[in-house]
This record gives C-alpha cells, sequence and structure tokens, in this order.
C-alpha cells in the first residue's frame, strides 16, 4: 500500500522525467499553477498529489514524442448549458 510520502515521490520524479514546466502540467490537467506547485514542494499543507496526476503523467511519459507534440497546451473550456 502505497503512503502520501510515496505518492509525492513518485509525482516528483515523473515530473522531472517529463520534462514539463509546472504551468505546462497545469495546463494540462486543468488546474492552477499554484496547485501543481504545492504538489511538487515540501509545504505542512501542501498534501499529497492526487491519483489522476500521477496517472496521467505516467500516460504522458509512455507517449512517444511525436504524439506529446499534439497534446493541447491546456483543457478546453467549453461554455456550460443553460438549464
Amino acid at each position: 500500500m502505497s503512503t502520501a510520502a510515496d505518492d509525492k515521490r513518485e509525482f516528483e520524479l515523473l515530473f522531472q522525467q517529463s520534462g514539463l514546466e509546472q504551468k505546462q502540467l497545469a495546463g494540462l490537467l486543468g488546474k492552477t499553477s499554484v496547485q501543481v506547485n504545492r504538489w511538487l514542494t515540501d509545504r505542512v499543507d501542501s498534501g499529497a498529489p492526487p491519483f489522476y496526476a500521477i496517472n496521467f503523467l505516467r500516460a504522458y511519459l509512455m507517449l512517444p514524442a511525436s504524439a506529446r507534440a499534439h497534446l493541447p497546451a491546456r483543457v478546453i473550456a467549453y461554455p456550460k448549458k443553460a438549464a
């Protein structure tokens, strides 16, 4: 069973291997760069990175460089539908 410290360390290693900047990863995940920064710092209140962020980086690293180049710079925000 993994712990929050294990998840944080794995996230840091995957992030370093990805070559992404915090702002780029934030855009791909639909988060703010401040949130990604919290996941990467050793602050007490930062919390562990979520499971989806770790899995995103795992999948990102499995893609060939040519496929990575075609990813959007950020998540597209669609307009909300009227109720």
